[in-house]
């Protein structure tokens, strides 16, 4: 996110060790004093030093550090309300459910008795209308406020600059001037609704990029590919264009190819767009290839020999070579840039705090103390604050003269990444006890002794499953449930034991502990849900959770050297990948509401509309896809999730193209392809390629493979 990121090197928290100087009683004293507007401004500028985020610093008045700190509160507010603005779209009720077609959106669509409710949606519980005014006009002034105290912190100048938030107070008025509206239409002035073209959708993706600094640096990336790309896929489309030319006039409309499949221009230009897919090949090849071989080998083989093999391959190279280079250029740059940054910013925090040239403990202490403010600076306790003192006061003068202060950046990324030692043990002895219990590998040996125990009793309960039989109805007194309770409670004592001799912090540092807590978690709570009194009856739901348990067993294999250097290397490049996953999201999302205007109630089964006449005969109905339509936005994601797996995907352009314009169909869903597939997937193999091998090279190199 642009404010509130947590950094990388504060992945890891430490338990503060007790060491002390000759000025350690005024670091402790320091602590206690008050704040002044300098210390806030000078911890602003160190936090961004130590994270390396470049963003506007506030000015010095007192004004504006008070709202810059309530501008750092909000943060994680206004995050999570620009989040779940975009959230709330997956259970608002499509606007087309209103009225008359409001009982439409309540009822469950029936393959097998498709006209009692013709509307297949979702089938998921749509929030009220008004909850949903409600929600919005919550995060709206959360927000608004949020930008208000930035602008109020860093003034109106910068504020409204190039490089500024201004256009996200904007988009924050847009939206809000279309909350009022909504709930203008919930107290009944339906004259306002709006059911197709809705802003809001779009607005509040805009939000949601205003407050990703993730999503709008893979942007930027997209931008810098754009050139590449189109020259690649002009020649791409000169190749289609060609081709269809071509074989309108070898296959005119006299032969079985040409009334079929390439009866015209545009629909053998359409036509030859997915033969590069290979989704309709070679059906589209057979009808001249049943009559006559050569010609149909010859023109099919070298229109996928030139376009499929050659040229889509090239697009790749070409996404891959410029990711690679933009990739690199990039880290170069902001190398440098977060080194002129930091420099900088150390020098104001410097000549915020120094008196005389020098920074006195107290003022460190201070400024320590606001830096546990920031959510992107790992928390520093008083005996933390003294150890960095000690380290950074080289001439054990009582202060910290300009180039000792230098130091005080790498000092925080230290302690942020210092890996845990006996030191941090906690302070009890009977908690310091359990902690060497739990850290052994001999307790670690019993764990794994469970997990291949626990394997062992899911594969005989899933038995008939695994027979290709239905699943017996067990009973409570069943050996293998009572088994498997006695496990559940094994790994929640297991939890709370590493817990308590670890430390809520040191053992959530580590990703496999957070898994098998939500895990533990999961289990416990399917657990009460099944076996309390209540509706849900469905032990189906603990089964599926103990079946992720077993996920655990993956690191037997990862202990292995060979299967370590993947795993190593694939946790590595999941920082850096789910940037791109967010950028993707914000492409299907925006092709989702797009789709949602476009289409939305027009895929039916209604005996009685005219979209179902149109609807039959065609392969979209006769292969049972009424249910990825665009009715809501949840089928929507479904629907332009199976464009992106690409098999089939023009069945789905079919039958959209007979409800609607067939023109409109056939450029939104190439539209997708082309920014999807060809750009996004692209972008996203090149990026796991070049990260997963740069990675995985750095882990072999260190074992000396």
């Amino acid at each position: 996110m642009a404010y509130g990121a947590v950094a990388d090197e504060a992945a890891t928290l430490t338990t503060p060790i007790q060491v002390r100087s000759e000025s350690a009683d005024s670091i402790h004293v320091g602590f206690q004093s008050r704040r002044g507007s300098s210390v806030v401004a000078a911890a602003v500028a160190i936090a961004d030093a130590v994270t390396g985020v470049d963003r506007q610093q506030p000015l010095v008045r007192r004004a504006s550090q008070r709202a810059f700190r309530l501008h750092l509160w909000l943060d994680p507010l206004a995050q999570m309300s620009a989040l779940a603005l975009v959230l709330l779209t997956f259970w608002e009720a499509p606007r087309w459910c209103r009225g008359a077609k409001a009982q439409m959106c309540r009822c469950v669509w029936d393959p097998d008795a498709p006209e009692v409710c013709p509307y297949p949606t979702y089938d998921i519980a749509y929030v009220d209308e008004r909850v949903a005014v409600a929600i919005q006009l919550v995060a709206i002034t959360l927000i608004a406020a949020h930008l208000l105290l930035a602008r109020i912190a860093v003034g109106a100048q910068r504020f409204w600059s190039w490089d500024g938030k201004g256009w996200v107070m904007v988009v924050c008025l847009l939206k809000a001037l279309d909350s009022v509206r909504a709930l203008v239409v919930v107290l009944g002035v339906d004259a306002l609704e709006v059911e197709a073209w809705r802003p809001a959708p779009y607005l509040r993706l805009l939000l949601l990029i205003g407050y990703s600094a993730d999503v709008r640096s893979q942007l930027r990336l997209v931008s810098k590919i754009l050139p590449a790309f189109c020259r690649i896929g002009a020649l791409v489309g000169c190749l289609v264009l060609f081709a269809a030319w071509f074989g309108v006039v070898i296959f005119p409309p006299n032969t079985m190819e040409g009334s079929e499949e390439l009866p015209n221009f545009r629909e053998a230009a359409w036509q030859l767009i997915v033969t590069l897919t290979t989704a309709n090949f070679p059906d589209v090849m057979l009808p001249a290839y049943e009559r006559n071989r050569w010609p149909a080998t010859l023109f099919f083989g070298s229109f996928l020999a030139l376009g499929m093999f050659f040229m889509m391959n090239l697009l790749l190279a070409t996404v891959l070579a410029t990711v690679y280079n933009t990739y690199s250029e990039e880290r170069a740059a902001d190398s440098l840039k977060r080194d002129r940054r930091r420099v900088q910013y150390v020098e104001d925090a410097f000549s915020l705090l120094s008196e005389d040239s020098i920074v006195k403990p107290e003022k460190l202490a201070a400024l320590l103390k606001q830096l546990n403010e920031h959510q992107d600076i790992k928390y520093v306790s008083e005996d933390t604050a003294t150890r960095i003192f000690d380290r950074l006061d080289q001439r054990h003068d009582g202060h910290l003269s300009r180039d000792e202060f230098e130091g005080l950046v790498d000092a925080l990324r230290n302690e942020a990444s210092r890996p845990w030692t006996s030191e941090d043990r906690p302070s009890s002895e009977w908690r310091a006890s359990i902690g060497e219990l739990v850290a052994s590998r001999r307790f670690e040996y019993v764990v794994d002794g469970l997990l291949v125990a626990n394997a062992v009793v899911v594969a005989l309960q899933t038995r008939p499953q695994l027979m290709g039989n239905a699943p017996k109805e067990e009973a409570p007194d069943d050996p293998l449930e009572l088994v498997e309770t006695g496990l559940a409670v094994v790994y929640a004592v297991e939890a709370c034991l590493k817990i308590v001799g670890l430390g809520w912090r040191r053992y959530l540092s580590k990703y496999r502990n957070r898994f098998d807590l939500g895990v533990t978690c999961g289990c416990m709570l399917a657990a009460i849900i099944v076996l309390a009194p209540n509706r849900f009856n469905n032990p189906d739901l603990i089964h599926a959770i103990v079946m992720l348990r077993l996920l655990r067993l993956a690191r037997l294999v990862v202990a292995l050297p060979e299967f370590q250097v993947l795993g190593d290397a694939f946790l590595c490049m999941l920082p850096a990948a789910q940037k791109l996953l967010k950028a993707l999201f914000v492409v299907i999302f925006f092709f989702s509401a797009l789709g949602a205007a476009l289409f939305q109630e027009r895929i039916n089964t209604d005996p009685d509309g005219p979209d179902l006449k149109k609807l039959q005969g065609t392969d979209y109905l006769t292969s049972g896809y009424a249910t990825l339509n665009f009715n809501d936005v949840e089928s929507a994601f479904v629907t332009l999730f199976c464009v992106l797996v690409v098999n089939n995907w023009f069945v789905v352009v079919d039958g959209f193209a007979a409800v609607a314009s067939r023109d409109v169909a056939r450029v939104y869903f190439l539209s997708f392809y082309v920014i999807g597939v060809l750009l996004f997937l692209n972008i996203v193999v090149a990026f796991i390629l070049d990260a997963f091998l740069s990675e995985y090279n750095k882990a072999r190199s260190s074992r000396g493979w």
